[in-house]
C-alpha cells in the first residue's frame, strides 16, 4: 500500500510540472502562433512540432549537420495586434538581414549560427512590436542536435604486449567529441586518444595475453535525439578485436623518459624506476645496449637496487652514449644475452654553442648583437635544445617557433625593449644561467644631416636644405656651426651617436687652393628626448657650436671676391656598418660689381664739338681707364658684356708724324662692349664715350673699336 501511494503521489507531481511549464509556454507565446526554423529543404523544425522539454525547460529542437551555417527564420504572429517581430543579435546567433512581413502571413529574417559547439545554451531573441507602440523582448531557447558517428579501420588486429600501437578513427563530427586527456588505463589496455587538425588518433598498448577486446566510450559536446524525445550525449560504444601476442623479450618501462648525458650521470648515475619483473634480479648490473645480438653499442648499466610497493624496483642508471627513442629500442642484457626490452631518450646536457641573428630584408648572421627597440630572430644552435625551455633577461615579449625546433636548434622571435637598461641580456634554461647572452648595443645609424644648421649671417639653416652653391654678397664675418641633439633619435627609429667629419676647402676665384682644414671629429649624442638619452656614453659627446674663423689661418672675412668655401660633412666611416652619408655646402661671395685698371687700345673715330666730321678714323689711341665691371647675377664671376669707367686718353699715341694737331691728350668717361667669352686673350672690344681735349680744350665725341689683351 505504501509503494502504491509514493508511485501516485509521483505521478501527480509530474503532472503538475507539466502543467505548469505549459503554462509557461503559453504566457510566453501569447502573441506568436509558431516559429519554424529552415535550414535547407529537408530541416524545417517548429515550435508546435518539433518542442522538446528537457530538464524543467521548453526548447525548439533543431537538427544540424554543420558547425557553421545560416538558417531561414519564419515567425508567425496572432491574427491582431503584432507589428513587427525581429531577430536580436545573441551570442552564435546574429541576423543576417532584416525581418520583412510575407503576405501578411509571418514574418521571415535569415540568421546566421556560429560555433555552434561551443556556443553552451542558444537562446532566440525576439522583439515584439503592437499596434500600441509598445515593445518588448522574448527568449526561445533552442536545442540544436546532431548524429555522430565515428568507426576504426583496422589494418592488422595483431598487437604485442608493452609495444604501443596508433589506430586512425574517422568521424563525421570530430570536433563535437570529447576525448579524454591523457592515458586512460583498464584492465586489458592503456589506450589514449588524441585529435590533431581533422585527424583521430587512438593509442593502444595491451597489458594482457590473448584474444581480447577493446570498447572505447565517448561522449559528445551536443546530443543527439534518440525516438525524436530521448535525449542522447553518448555515442555508441566502438568495439574492436585484437589478438595479443607476447613478445620473446618483456617490455620495461622506466619512470624517466628523457635523461641528459653529462659527467654526473656517467660517473654516479641517476636515481631511476624500472618496472619490476619476475626475471629481474636485484643487486645486479646489467648492460644496456642498442641491438638485440652481441656487440651492440653499450648505451648505459643499470644496477638494480631494492623492490618497490609500487611494483617498480629503484636502480641507478649510468649512462656512457646518447640515443633516440626514434633509433630503436633498447636492450637490457645479463651478459651478452638480452633479458628485457626498454626505450627512452638520452640527450646532451644543452649547450647554447651559437647565437644567429635574423633581420628583416637579410640572411642568418652569427652574431649576438641586438638593438634596443627592435623585433628579431634569434636561433639558438648546439645540443640539447629541444629539451630546453629559454627564457630571455628583461625580455617581456618572446614567441618559440614551434616548427623549426630540433635538438641542434631552436628559433625565438623576441622584441627587444626600447628602454632596456641591461648591456647583455643573459639566456636561462629551466631558471639556470646558461652563460650564453644578448649584446645590447646602442644604434650608431648615419642619420641625414637635418641635426646641423649653418649661420652665415643671415640666420641658421639645416645642412640638409643646402642645395647648389650658396652665393653670398656681404662680407662674410664667420661660419657658425650649430647641432640639435633632440632631433636625432626618433620615437619609433633609433639613430644613436652621430661621429661628424667637417673638412673645410679654401679655394681663390681662380681655382687655385688656398687653405684646407680638416676639424677636429665631432660627437653628436641623442639628447633629452630620446627614450635612450640616459643609456648613451657620454663621455666623447659635445654639442657646442663650432666656429670656422677659429680653425682658419685666413680668416673670412678677408677673403677675395669669388672665393669659393666648401664645407664637407661625413660621417666616419669606421664607426657605422651602414654606408655612411656625407653631405658638400659651397659657399661663393658673390660680387655684384668689379673696380680696376684698364689699359687698352681703342682705335678711334673723333669728333670735335663745334667742328664739323670725324677725324683720325686710322689712328691708335692709348687709353688708360679706371672702370667698372659688373657681373652677371645667380653666376659665379661671368661678366657682364659692358664695362663703363672714367680716365685719361691718349688720341693717336702712335702718330709720330710733324701733325702736332693729330695727337691730344683728353679726359674721357668710356664704356666698352666685351666679348663674354672668358678663355680668350685678345678680345676686339667696341668703345663709345666722350670727354675734353686739353690741348685743344675742346669737348670731343669718340666711337670706334680697339685691342685688348689679357694675360
Amino acid at each position: 500500500m505504501l509503494t502504491f501511494v509514493k508511485k501516485n503521489t509521483m505521478r501527480v507531481r509530474v503532472a503538475i510540472l507539466t502543467f505548469f511549464i505549459i503554462l509557461q509556454n503559453i504566457s510566453a507565446l501569447n502573441s506568436l502562433r509558431n516559429i519554424e526554423i529552415a535550414i535547407n529543404d529537408s530541416l524545417i523544425f517548429s515550435l508546435n512540432a518539433h518542442s522538446l522539454v528537457y530538464k524543467g525547460e521548453k526548447y525548439l529542437a533543431f537538427r544540424f549537420i554543420q558547425p557553421r551555417f545560416v538558417a531561414q527564420l519564419r515567425i508567425w504572429p496572432q491574427e491582431e495586434g503584432i507589428t513587427q517581430v525581429r531577430v536580436l543579435p545573441s551570442p552564435f546567433c546574429q541576423p543576417v538581414d532584416t525581418a520583412m512581413l510575407i503576405n501578411n502571413e509571418y514574418f521571415l529574417q535569415h540568421v546566421q549560427f556560429s560555433d555552434i559547439f561551443n556556443s553552451g545554451l542558444l537562446v532566440l531573441r525576439l522583439q515584439i512590436e503592437d499596434t500600441s507602440g509598445h515593445s518588448r523582448i522574448e527568449e526561445i531557447k533552442l536545442f540544436p542536435y546532431t548524429t555522430t558517428v565515428i568507426t576504426a579501420y583496422l589494418p592488422d588486429n595483431e598487437v604485442f604486449i608493452g609495444e604501443e600501437k596508433v589506430f586512425e578513427l574517422f568521424s563525421n563530427l570530430p570536433e563535437n567529441i570529447k576525448f579524454p586527456v591523457g592515458w586512460v588505463s583498464n584492465q586489458d589496455f592503456d589506450y589514449r586518444v588524441e585529435q590533431t587538425g581533422g585527424s583521430i588518433r587512438l593509442h593502444l598498448i595491451p597489458k594482457m595475453l590473448g584474444k581480447k577486446v577493446f570498447t572505447l566510450q565517448l561522449s559528445t559536446l551536443r546530443p543527439d535525439l534518440i525516438d525524436d524525445r530521448t535525449v542522447s550525449y553518448t555515442l555508441p560504444p566502438l568495439v574492436m578485436n585484437f589478438t595479443v601476442k607476447s613478445g620473446r623479450l618483456a617490455f620495461l618501462t622506466l619512470d624517466r623518459q628523457e635523461l641528459t648525458f653529462d659527467e654526473v650521470s656517467r660517473r654516479e648515475g641517476i636515481e631511476v624506476q624500472i618496472d619490476n619483473n619476475r626475471l629481474l634480479q636485484i643487486n645486479k648490473t646489467y648492460r644496456i645496449e642498442d641491438q638485440e645480438k652481441p656487440g651492440g653499442a653499450l648505451i648505459g648499466e643499470l644496477y638494480t637496487r631494492q623492490s618497490l610497493n609500487n611494483e617498480k624496483v629503484l636502480c641507478r642508471l649510468r649512462l656512457y652514449n646518447l640515443h633516440r627513442p626514434t633509433e630503436g629500442y633498447l636492450y637490457i642484457k645479463d651478459g651478452d644475452e638480452a633479458k628485457f626490452i626498454t626505450n627512452f631518450g638520452i640527450s646532451p646536457k644543452t649547450t647554447i654553442q651559437t647565437i644567429k641573428i635574423l633581420r628583416n630584408g637579410v640572411d642568418w648572421k652569427e652574431s649576438n648583437v641586438v638593438y634596443p627597440g627592435e623585433l628579431v630572430n634569434i636561433r639558438l644552435e648546439g645540443v640539447g635544445m629541444q629539451k630546453a625551455n629559454f627564457k630571455f633577461e628583461e625580455i617581456e615579449w618572446a614567441l618559440k617557433d614551434s616548427i623549426v625546433q630540433s635538438d641542434n636548434a631552436v628559433e625565438y622571435r623576441i622584441q627587444i625593449p626600447k628602454n632596456i637598461s641591461k648591456k647583455k641580456i643573459f639566456i636561462y634554461n629551466k631558471g639556470e644561467n646558461t652563460g650564453s647572452f644578448l649584446q645590447v648595443r646602442e644604434f650608431q645609424i648615419p642619420r641625414e644631416f637635418d641635426f646641423i644648421s649653418m649661420n652665415l649671417g643671415n640666420g641658421f639653416k639645416t645642412v640638409k636644405d643646402f642645395t647648389g652653391p650658396e652665393l653670398y654678397e656681404k662680407t662674410l664675418k664667420d661660419i657658425i656651426i650649430r647641432f640639435n641633439p633632440d632631433k636625432i633619435d626618433e620615437p619609433d627609429k633609433l639613430y644613436g651617436k652621430q661621429y661628424i667629419q667637417i673638412t673645410a676647402k679654401i679655394t681663390g676665384s681662380n681655382g687655385t687652393l688656398i687653405e684646407i682644414e680638416n676639424l677636429p671629429v665631432v660627437v653628436v649624442c641623442p639628447g633629452d628626448r630620446s627614450v635612450r638619452h640616459a643609456f648613451y656614453d657620454r663621455q666623447d659627446c659635445s654639442s657646442e657650436e663650432i666656429s670656422l674663423n677659429s680653425f682658419l689661418d685666413k680668416k673670412t672675412f678677408d677673403f677675395d671676391d669669388w672665393t669659393k668655401i666648401r664645407l664637407s660633412f661625413k660621417h666616419v666611416k669606421e664607426r657605422y656598418e651602414e654606408v655612411p652619408q656625407e653631405k658638400v655646402v659651397e659657399i661663393i661671395l658673390q660680387r655684384k660689381i668689379k673696380f680696376d685698371i684698364d689699359v687698352s687700345f681703342p682705335s678711334l673715330l673723333t669728333k670735335i664739338v663745334n667742328q664739323e666730321g670725324w677725324q683720325n678714323g686710322l689712328g691708335v689711341s692709348m687709353a688708360m681707364i679706371a672702370q667698372l665691371s659688373f657681373y652677371q647675377k645667380d653666376k659665379i664671376a661671368r661678366f657682364m658684356p659692358y664695362k663703363i669707367g672714367v680716365g685719361f686718353l691718349a688720341l693717336n699715341a702712335f702718330d709720330f708724324s710733324n701733325n702736332n694737331n693729330a695727337r691730344d691728350l683728353g679726359i674721357v668717361i668710356l664704356g666698352s662692349v666685351y666679348p663674354t667669352r672668358r678663355d680668350t686673350k685678345l678680345s676686339f672690344p667696341l668703345y663709345i664715350g666722350g670727354g675734353y681735349l686739353l690741348n685743344t680744350e675742346s669737348w670731343f665725341w669718340v666711337f670706334g673699336p680697339g685691342i685688348r689683351v689679357s694675360f
